[in-house]
């Protein structure tokens, strides 16, 4: 047995290393500064970044990895504070029309603000905001059986070792992934892309589904009825497990609270109120502004499967979601006290540098300790090969106010836009540190008489 005098001694190296380590009060390190893109700092910082897109682009690679050649893309970036900005939802803006492009017989040939691109997974964002918009996030608390009792009555007796304890999965583990549900409900698995020879795995045998896609009748009842007998993947709130479908049941809740159509809510209580004109559910039907590389058809210009309605079917611009992201941060449709909520984590990851919220990636950026951390909540949406060509990128800032949307198509698989929001967070992050101090050191900076020493002690 070890003595009480013995562990003192064993934890005494790791208590006096934390002892040492700084434990500031979480949140912004310096008061809201105003964004001037005349100032020397922001202006140059602008500039340097136009210059690093052109040399990413120029040479397809760069201090974070490789770009395709050919990725069509635009990048918008926004704040809170509109600043000298006003007459756009954002301060900056770059766009890239890949050579490939004019090969496509439909669509636009040129990328710009108004260019409409498939959103994918950030489709997800809009969802939450939905809910939140209702009764704010006490729903989260709520079981997924309150607002879809057809889930146990669906499962009935069946083994719970097989199949998901329904009354045990909340809304708000839906919303961050959380549930343990599994990521698609006619997902392409190894089976379906390859065969089960060549993934060698046993034979598959085929369970005929409805996938809600093109031409067949599938509603909420089917769905839940064959989803209420899928096996789970992780006990409810055991661990973040990525879920297409369990926004698909949020989909559900959201139309079972509101007594309306999914789209109707999103259309009605946020496109019509922000001006999202350039965002609609599933592609629109005019493809003038449209990026649509190869055809409509391989593209995914043409998805229209309902059961992707609250989880990847959104088309917009970068121009309406600097709309969206400036409402997010202005808390224009929520409370301040919601906003503040919705931005915070629900769980770890693996990844100790990264935490999940709802249905935030949150990833901690900062030179800790020698600077504050610097959360950047981001959707990242690259749905693979075979389902379309496009990839997505939303970021914000709450301690900046600031924030980031990233579209993109690609001619042969949907492009990893890591590359690209690393290179933003390089030089912008650094620059927006130096404006605050900048400013608050006019703003607060005085003759200093005497001195004062405050101590804040939080771990």
């Amino acid at each position: 047995m070890i003595s009480i005098l013995q562990a003192s001694v064993f934890f005494l190296p790791f208590s006096s290393a934390l002892s040492f380590t700084p434990c500031p009060l979480l949140g912004p390190a310096f008061p809201p500064f105003s964004l001037d893109t005349g100032d020397k700092t922001i202006a140059g910082t602008l500039e340097n970044l136009t210059k690093g897109f052109d040399t990413l682009v120029a040479k397809s690679t760069g201090p974070h990895g490789d770009i395709s050649p050919n990725t069509t893309f635009s990048i918008a970036l926004f704040s809170s504070d509109a600043g000298n900005a006003k007459d756009e939802p954002f301060f900056w803006q770059y766009h890239h029309t890949a050579p490939t492009l004019n090969k496509s017989p439909v669509g636009s040939h040129t990328a710009d603000k108004h260019s409409i691109y498939g959103i994918g997974g950030l489709t997800e964002v809009f969802t939450v905001w939905s809910l939140l918009t209702g009764d704010g996030d006490q729903v989260f608390d709520d079981p997924v059986t309150k607002y879809l009792p057809e889930l146990v009555d669906a499962t009935g007796q069946h083994d719970m070792i097989e199949h998901v304890r329904w009354d045990d999965v909340t809304v708000g583990q839906l919303a961050s992934h959380m549930s343990g549900i599994a990521r698609d409900y006619c997902s392409k698995d190894a089976t379906l892309q390859t065969g089960p020879a060549e993934a060698g795995l046993p034979p598959h045998q085929a369970i005929h589904m409805p996938c809600c896609g093109d031409g067949s009748k599938c509603d909420s009842s089917d769905f839940i009825r064959h989803l209420a007998n899928k096996t789970g993947v992780a006990p409810a709130g055991g661990t973040p497990s990525y879920s297409n479908m369990a926004f698909q049941l949020l989909g559900y809740i959201v139309e079972k609270r509101t007594g309306k159509p999914f789209s109707k809510v999103l259309q009605h209580d946020i496109f019509d109120i922000l001006g999202m004109t350039e965002t609609s559910i599933f592609a629109p039907a005019n493809t003038t502004a449209g990026i649509i590389p190869v055809s409509k058809q391989a593209s995914g210009w043409l998805a229209h499967h309902e059961g992707d309605k609250a989880s990847k079917s959104l088309f917009s611009s970068v121009k309406d979601l600097a709309r969206a992201g400036q409402a997010i941060l202005n808390s224009t449709l929520l409370s301040k006290p919601q906003t503040t909520r919705w931005f915070k984590p629900v769980s770890h990851t693996s990844n100790p540098a990264n935490s999940i919220g709802s249905p935030w990636v949150i990833y901690s950026a900062g030179s800790y300790p020698d600077t504050s951390m610097v959360d950047i909540y981001t959707v990242l949406s690259n749905e693979g090969n075979g389902e379309s060509l496009y990839s997505s990128y939303l970021g914000l800032v709450p301690d900046f106010g600031v924030g980031f949307a990233i579209l993109s198509a690609d001619n042969k698989a949907p492009a990893d836009l890591n590359a690209h929001a690393d290179l933003i967070g390089d030089v912008v992050l650094e620059a927006l540190m130096k404006t605050a101090i900048e400013q608050a050191a006019e703003n607060f900076g005085g003759r200093i008489q005497g001195f004062w020493y405050q101590f804040v002690y939080c771990c």
